[in-house]
């Protein structure tokens, strides 16, 4: 009993062994970095699914673009479904990306677009290769491919050549993986989020403080601390879909400086309603400012339109590196600031006019005297 079950156990770790062998395969097809296919539109042309038109995904984007090639590559198939017409095969080895690049350089166009590319190639967009390595059967789709060579697609110079690959070494039951975008719909929302707080919302209580203290009923506070918590409610909500979903803290990415003063932002945001806990009461109609009185009000003044500059930066980042070509971004955040420039003109001309028409009445009451 015993032996029949020691055999069948060994059996089972042979099979298992056997289900996870490597076998080599040639697959040929687009090459798409992972980050614009997780993103869900092409990066340098975002009214683009990237599972819908992988020919129009530029050999610039491809190679340039920092935030796209140290992504990895994978390779697209067609999908028999037909929606989206594209899906992921493969996703390749470290060694095959590096070929990627050096065989997409090679065939890019310089001329068009592409800076890195070598100029010996004609190819704007739509880059295929032809692949073969080993796959595991045990990996989930995209599956790893180990690259053993890899070239350019023989389809690119003619469109009825053949795919390359050598007869029998085709895999033809692959199950596709058809899912992108999650990446674009949390950078949607991270970067509304942050325009209706840092754009919009605490640019406005900090102008209502700064210019609206002759209204009566201390209707600045009210509105400066309503306000003021609101947008940053909001813009911890922001704050935490990036930091659950994109990791910008790679050095080596230009999104890294969005990143850095983005912490730097919110640190700041949040330690204003900490310290304004304990703030020292004001002083009373005839009293003097006590020196602690001071010294908090330079410290909350300051950390407030500090953090608001560093905002404007921050989202002026996001907007041209992040949301590379998103026009709606950049227009949004061009409101923004037409807004808080037109609210601050708004409320400075009201004080203006509050002080002079007490000028004019302190006077009027001397001439009458």
């Amino acid at each position: 009993m015993n032996k029949t079950i020691m055999s069948l156990w060994l059996l089972a770790i042979l099979l298992t062994i056997q289900s996870v062998e490597a076998k080599e395969i040639c697959v040929e097809g687009f090459v798409m970095d992972t980050y614009c296919i997780d993103r869900g539109t092409l990066l340098d042309a975002p009214s683009i699914k990237s599972l819908e038109e992988p020919d129009r995904h530029s050999v610039h984007c491809l190679v340039d673009v920092d935030r796209c090639w140290q992504s990895g590559f994978e390779i697209l198939l067609p999908n028999p479904s037909g929606s989206p017409k594209y899906g992921r095969a493969y996703k390749l080895d470290e060694p095959g990306n590096k070929l990627v690049i050096e065989v997409a350089r090679k065939t890019g166009a310089k001329a068009k677009g592409c800076t890195s590319c070598m100029g010996e190639g004609m190819l704007k967009e739509g880059f295929r290769a032809t692949v073969v390595g080993e796959v595991s059967e045990s990996n989930s789709g995209p599956r790893l491919m180990t690259v053993k060579t890899l070239v350019a697609s023989p389809i690119l110079l003619n469109a009825t050549a053949s795919d390359g690959c050598k007869e029998g070494t085709k895999e033809t039951n692959i199950d596709l993986i058809t899912d992108s975008g999650g990446d674009q719909e949390a950078s949607i929302a991270h970067g509304s989020l942050m325009i209706i707080s840092w754009g919009f919302l605490l640019p406005t209580g900090i102008i209502s403080a700064h210019f609206l203290k002759h209204r009566p009923n201390a209707i600045w506070f009210k509105m400066h601390r309503i306000i003021q918590i609101v947008g940053l409610l909001i813009a911890i909500i922001g704050w935490a879909v990036a930091l659950a979903t994109f990791d910008v803290f790679n050095i080596k990415d230009n999104s890294y400086t969005h990143g850095a003063l983005g912490m730097t932002v919110m640190i700041l945001g949040i330690l204003q309603p900490l310290n304004a806990l304990i703030r020292p009461h004001a002083p009373e109609k005839g009293e003097d400012t006590q020196l602690k009185r001071r010294v908090w009000e330079i410290v909350h003044k300051a950390s407030g339109y500090i953090a608001v500059l560093l905002a404007a930066v921050t989202i002026c980042f996001g907007t041209i590196i992040i949301f590379d070509h998103n026009v709606v971004f950049r227009v949004v955040w061009i409101i923004s600031i037409a807004w808080a420039v037109f609210f601050t003109l708004l409320t400075a001309w009201d004080q203006h006019r509050y002080k002079n028409a007490n000028v004019s009445s302190a006077t009027k009451s001397q001439g009458e005297l």
